[in-house]
């Protein structure tokens, strides 16, 4: 179970907010007071109102039947089911979860005419879906709290919804740690989660502590991990956890990084550690593993931590994620570098606004004729939080892939591509050349620069280069991509069509579905998938008579001396004995001309047509139903609605990257 939308109006600095929240890690980006603890705060603030509203009692009764209580004499019982009662409304002087001068400063410019409403969506992960709102309001000097009214919600479906109530969940709320207490009593674990609810953890640390301690295998998986996080395995912390037995009980908890050093109370531990420590427990209190629903939420968990141990927090982090939610608040730049895209939200002080993962949106389009390294999605975010000098180049060195691209299409294109593959996490950086003949020229000058080059692995050893085919034949498509591969260790990616846009005209099946999709999103209208696979078929068996109309000599003559410029270029970057091309001029235009003529008779279209034939082939079809068909604007809208069903097989490269 997991959070899928939480929903914040009127509250601080939000009038009208929206996030679509991952089941797993979710980390909130943005300069200072941006909003990222407010979400924090609201999504306490809502486990409050919930547990304000929540009646400890329930009524028991039997199916068909309002008897409360047990059965009377001689009737038959039957299977017996739990109704937890809730209040139809508070009163409430102050919240726990927020601190604030004032009663109307909680509300969005103190306005405290309009409600704030605050609603988390719940999905069960099997797709149900189960919205719990709440509205607050101001009357006279208090607050009052009452459900907020939503489609899909009913009292009755919250009660089937979650299985442990009247605590179905636990929400642990961590801010950057303060200085621990000299001493520490024992207490309840009623007392535990009270504090931990009060957003004051740190007070009960060595409680908490002694609770895993309790569990021999849960304490060896914490100090385990915590060496890890701290000393990568170079070392190994020892917690120790008791309690005295004088009149006054009290929990001692110490450590030490060797078997021989004298143990010490945690109050000597540096801010850091103490940190990573306070965070790490939240994941393994003993009382809440079998919770249906964790969730984490910590703000600025980095404060006081090493960038090194910062990633390998993160990392141990995403695994816990399996069974809770997480939902991290930082500006912290190398802790933002060190998470995958899918995980991060920009907050850039919008009050109203739809917040999705940064990986969901586009990389910006660029002047025209760009060339050079593309920006990194997360530019606007290290940007936001400080100037950065190089930010792209150093993007590039802390990248999982380097990706030479002809245009700067081709890395929009492959940017929304990679991203369609579920389970495709790796941080991807494109360079733009400007075309093959520009990538053949300065190929090697880059592989020297690039070889030098060094954070863990070289960043040549992160490259690769994806082109067009253009007019080459696919057996030079192949021996080009084997020598780069074993003389300048570089996979090359190609695929059958001219460009890149017409590998959709490869399986016209799926092409149709994507324009029936397409055309639903732009018109609301249902297109019948057959029609449509037909217009097209009509339309692409026409640009026969197009390319044949081109192949005359001229054409022909100006394919065969491409030919010949990518027969120079490659003899540059390979030895004699590797040449790729090794027809001579005469050879050239005899092979252009056959090439071109073959695929003709075949029906192989695709492979001879440019951009603007596939947007003509397309367009014939949708201006059937009244929308024209822009190749520039609507073709990475038309992509967007790709999914397992309808990937072409042409893509397949993609997923080796």
């Amino acid at each position: 179970m997991h959070i899928q939308q939480f929903h914040i109006e009127n509250y601080k600095s939000f009038q009208d907010v929206t996030f679509h929240f991952n089941k797993d890690v979710n980390v909130l980006t943005g300069k200072n007071n941006s909003g990222k603890t407010s979400v924090l705060e609201a999504i306490a603030l809502w486990q409050e109102c919930f547990n304000l509203l929540i009646k400890q009692r329930k009524i028991t009764f039997a199916p068909g039947t309002l008897k409360r209580g047990r059965p009377k004499k001689n009737e038959v019982k039957k299977t017996q089911i739990n109704i937890w009662l809730f209040n139809d409304q508070k009163k409430i002087d102050n919240f726990i979860n927020v601190l604030t001068p004032e009663i109307k400063d909680i509300f969005f410019e103190c306005e405290i005419e309009n409600d704030i409403i605050l609603c988390a969506t719940f999905n069960n992960n099997e797709g149900i879906l189960l919205p719990v709102g709440f509205r607050i309001s101001y009357t006279g000097d208090s607050y009052t709290v009452e459900f907020a009214e939503y489609d899909g919600f009913s009292r009755e479906k919250l009660n089937s919804f979650f299985s442990n109530l009247p605590e179905p969940f636990t929400i642990f709320y961590a801010k950057p740690t303060a200085t621990v207490n000299i001493s520490e009593p024992l207490v309840t674990n009623a007392k535990i989660l009270e504090a931990c609810s009060r957003q004051q953890s740190i007070t009960v640390i060595r409680n908490r502590i002694n609770q895993i301690a309790q569990t021999e295998t849960l304490f060896d998986e914490l100090q385990r991990d915590l060496s890890y996080i701290l000393l990568n395995f170079k070392g190994k912390i020892i917690l120790s956890a008791t309690t005295n037995q004088g009149t006054n009980k009290t929990v001692l908890v110490t450590y030490k990084f060797n078997e021989y050093e004298t143990a010490k109370d945690i109050i000597l531990l540096g801010s850091g550690t103490l940190q990573i420590i306070e965070i790490l427990i939240n994941f393994y209190h003993a009382n809440t593993i079998d919770k249906e629903y964790r969730l984490i939420m910590l703000d600025e968990p980095d404060s006081f931590i090493h960038r090194d141990i910062q990633k390998r927090l993160l990392e141990t982090i995403t695994r816990f994620s399996k069974n809770s939610q997480v939902i991290i608040a930082t500006h912290n730049e190398s802790f933002i570098r060190s998470a995958p895209l899918q995980y991060l939200f920009h907050l850039d002080g919008r009050s109203a606004a739809i917040f999705k993962p940064i990986n969901e949106t586009e990389i910006e389009r660029l002047e025209p004729r760009f060339k050079g390294i593309y920006p990194s999605l997360i530019n606007p975010i290290i940007r936001s939080v400080g100037e950065i000098t190089g930010i792209d180049f150093i993007n590039a060195i802390e990248c999982d892939k380097l990706i030479f691209v002809e245009g700067e299409n081709d890395a929009r294109y492959f940017n929304v591509l990679l991203k369609q593959q579920i389970g495709i996490g790796q941080k991807n950086m494109f360079w733009v050349m400007g075309g093959v003949n520009e990538l053949l020229e300065h190929i090697l000058a880059y592989k020297t620069v690039f070889s030098a080059i060094k954070n863990g692995k070289s960043l040549w050893s992160k490259c690769c280069v994806i082109i067009d085919k253009d007019y080459l034949t696919t057996d030079h498509i192949e021996k080009l991509a084997n020598k780069f591969k074993s003389i300048h260790q570089l996979e090359l990616y190609s695929f059958d069509a001219y460009t890149f846009e017409a590998t959709l005209l490869t399986q016209m099946e799926y092409l149709s579905v994507l324009i029936c999709q397409w055309i639903k999103l732009k018109t609301e209208k249902s297109i019948d998938v057959n029609t449509v696979y037909n217009e097209l078929g009509i339309a692409y068996g026409r640009m026969k008579e197009v390319l044949q109309s081109r192949s005359n000599d001229k054409f022909i003559e100006d394919i065969a001396h491409g030919y010949r410029n990518a027969r120079e270029k490659t003899n540059g970057i390979f030895n004699k004995t590797d040449v790729v091309i090794t027809e001579n001029d005469i050879q050239l235009s005899t092979l252009a001309r056959k090439y071109y003529k073959n695929i003709i008779s075949e029906g192989d279209y695709y492979k001879l047509m440019h951009k603007e034939d596939v947007e003509k082939v397309i367009g014939e079809c949708t201006s059937q139903y009244g929308i024209n068909f822009s190749i520039k604007t609507d073709f990475i809208e038309l992509i967007k609605l790709v999914n397992k069903a309808t990937w072409i097989q042409q893509w397949d490269f993609l997923m080796k990257i």
